[in-house]
């Protein structure tokens, strides 16, 4: 469940993350996401994922071992079946090309190795509800 001031949460998390460069395992796509989400609802998502992961090696091991294979399929199993981004909201996860990210509005922000990029949602064929 959201909680209350979950908008003003969402933005004090994405401001207080600014400036961070990537690094796998501590600051990701899955990450930023987290983060994002614990933001929202209070809970952390990949809490069972941290610490596991620090190289593309001991990142598809822990997808294997603690998720369902694959981001996208252990998406499903903590947000349910995606629905096209378009139908998404504001706090919904986007999964675009491989990399997950956070709906902002009418664009979704995700953090790449190069750096932050947003997306126009009706780029995002995948999305997942927060609620």
């Amino acid at each position: 469940m959201r909680i209350d001031n979950w908008p003003q949460a969402l933005t004090a998390y994405l401001v207080s993350i600014n400036g961070h460069t990537y690094k796998l395992g501590t600051h990701d796509c899955c990450t930023l996401v987290s983060g994002c989400v614990k933001a929202i609802t209070g809970v952390d998502p990949m809490i069972e994922f941290r610490g596991k992961y620090d190289s593309e090696e001991t990142y598809h091991e822990a997808l294997m071992l603690i998720g369902a294979g694959t981001l996208y399929n252990t998406l499903i199993k903590k947000f349910g079946e995606p629905v096209v981004g378009p139908q998404a909201s504001r706090g919904d996860i986007a999964f675009y090309e491989g990399c997950c990210g956070i709906i902002t509005g009418r664009k979704a922000i995700f953090l790449f190795e190069e750096g932050y990029g947003e997306v126009n949602i009706t780029k995002i064929k995948r999305a997942f509800r927060v609620i």
